[in-house]
């Protein structure tokens, strides 16, 4: 089934082989936050979707994905976006799909960030988790557990700002470190969204432990259509994972420089092979008010997430 374009395998279907079915993530959070006020608050978050795939000839498929989240538990937002939507062909030469998905620097992250989704996601100080409408992807094939790709943005998305833009990334291994011991991959984005952002992230299983980190180069050189002329900013992210008789305790720590720090513990029990509990601890600091000038610059998170993918 086809999950993810950039860790795509390439495969070959029979002449009469089909296949399609719907896919969905459940998320529920009630959380406990001290930012400007302390208050409680249930977040949801979910998606729901479809994707299949069917032979075109013996060596070439046509695949498609069209998907829908929400996200409420935030005032004065709709509940409802798009998510990835895109339709493409895959075969002995590669893969490539058209329409909106997320950009390669974003896939690049794998599985690293152990709190997405949730208040710990890495994108309160990294740029680039960028999911974007507009935009052509090609994949080559694997070889020997690697590949690369690049991403082509158009001007018409508006968040453009008139520019086109791509995403690159070359990747190795196995996100899932099923097949490989080590996933390490870099990436570019160019004019993305205002930003030219450096990405590189690793993954890898030493016994029971489970460690991962990435690296990133930030620069804004587009606001509202304008050429801005920023500082390159740097940052770091570590994550662990370590098994304790059945609960796996999670560990993320997070800093960019000229935005701020975050720390974020969990424990986390699988109910089944669906649903999995969590309970999370947060600190996020910021180096001044960048919302509004009322704004607390340390924010405080305790919660329990409930998680249901089917």
């Amino acid at each position: 089934m086809l999950i993810n374009l950039f860790t795509l395998p390439i495969f070959t279907l029979s002449a009469n082989a089909e296949e399609s079915h719907i896919f969905g993530n459940l998320s529920i959070s009630p959380e406990y936050m001290e930012t400007v006020t302390a208050k409680m608050n249930i977040s949801i978050y979910g998606y729901l979707g479809i994707r299949g795939e069917r032979p075109i000839n013996k060596a070439l498929n046509l695949f498609y994905n069209i998907s829908y989240e929400m996200e409420s538990g935030k005032d004065n937002e709709n509940d409802f976006s798009p998510k990835d939507q895109y339709i493409g062909l895959q075969g002995n030469l590669g893969v490539i799909a058209l329409g909106r998905d997320k950009t390669l620097l974003k896939r690049s992250e794998g599985n690293v960030d152990l709190f997405n989704y949730l208040s710990a996601d890495i994108k309160f100080l990294f740029k680039g988790q960028d999911r974007l409408p507009q935009t052509a992807t090609y994949v080559t094939p694997t070889w020997q557990g690697s590949n690369v790709g690049i991403s082509y943005l158009t001007n018409a998305n508006e968040e453009q700002y008139g520019m086109n833009g791509y995403s690159i990334a070359a990747r190795y291994g196995d996100t899932l470190l099923n097949d490989s011991a080590l996933y390490t991959a870099i990436a570019y984005d160019h004019n993305v969204k205002g930003y030219n952002i450096f990405r590189a992230t690793f993954q890898s299983q030493f016994n029971q432990l489970i460690l991962g980190g990435m690296y990133q180069r930030q620069e804004q050189v587009y606001s509202l259509g304008i050429a801005v002329s920023e500082p390159i900013n740097t940052g770091y992210m570590l994550s662990l994972i370590y098994p304790l008789n059945s609960v796996n305790i999670k560990g993320q720590f997070q800093i960019m420089e000229n935005t701020g720090r975050s720390a974020a513990i969990g424990l986390e029990y699988s109910l089944s092979n669906a649903i999995d509990l969590l309970l999370y601890y947060v600190n996020r600091c910021y180096d001044e008010q960048i919302n509004d000038p009322i704004d607390s610059t340390e924010e405080k998170y305790l919660g329990i997430n409930i998680n249901y993918l089917f």
